[in-house]
C-alpha cells in the first residue's frame, strides 16, 4: 500500500507521500504495528487522523533532494528507539519514498551496528533507487562516523539506559 515496504519486516519500513485514501492508509499501518510515522515532507500529514489509530507523527522536513541535517538524523534515530523499545513499527515517508526516505531508513541501520556502505546497499534491496544524491550517501557515512551513529545493544535502550 502506498509504495510501503519493510527493510526490517516487523520493524521499519518506508513509503511515498500519503494520498487522497491517508486514513485507509493509517489504519492499514496500525495493523502493520507501526507507531510512528516519520514525515520528511514539507508538509506535514495530518496527526489528528494518525492518532485516530493510535500512531504518532513526527515531522522532520527535508527539501527534496537534499539530505537530512545531523541533528534531523539523531532525533529520527531517538524516537525511533523509543518506539522500538515500546515495540512499536517505524514507518518514514517523503515524496517518493526513496531519497530522504532511503537515508534515514540507512542511518536507522547503522544505528542497529551496520556500515555506512551496508545500511545503504541494504536499503537499495528493499528499495530500489533509495539515497539518491551524493549528498545523502554523505549524511549516512556522517552519521556513521558519529557518536550518534553508534549500535545500542537490543531492547533499544543505551548502556547509560536512555
Amino acid at each position: 500500500m502506498n509504495g510501503f515496504s519493510w527493510v526490517i519486516e516487523g520493524e521499519i519500513g518506508g513509503m511515498a507521500r500519503p494520498g487522497h485514501d491517508a486514513d485507509r492508509l493509517w489504519k492499514w499501518l496500525a495493523e502493520q504495528g507501526v507507531g510512528l510515522v516519520v514525515s520528511l515532507t514539507e508538509s506535514a500529514p495530518d496527526k489528528d487522523a494518525m492518532a485516530r489509530h493510535n500512531i504518532e507523527s513526527l515531522h522532520l522536513p527535508v527539501p527534496d533532494f537534499t539530505a537530512p541535517r545531523q541533528e534531523d538524523i539523531r532525533r529520527f534515530i531517538e524516537h525511533a528507539r523509543f518506539h522500538r523499545h515500546e515495540g512499536h513499527a517505524i514507518c518514514v515517508h517523503c515524496g517518493a519514498g526513496i531519497g530522504r526516505t532511503g537515508t534515514m531508513l540507512a542511518c536507522y541501520l547503522v544505528s542497529q551496528g551496520a556500515g555506512a556502505a551496508e545500511a545503504i546497499a541494504r536499503v537499495r534491496k528493499a528499495r530500489p533507487g533509495s539515497v539518491e544524491t551524493e549528498e545523502q550517501e554523505a549524511a549516512v557515512r556522517r552519521f556513521a562516523e558519529s557518536p550518534s551513529g553508534r549500535h545500542l545493544p537490543k531492547g533499544g535502550k543505551s548502556a547509560k539506559g536512555n
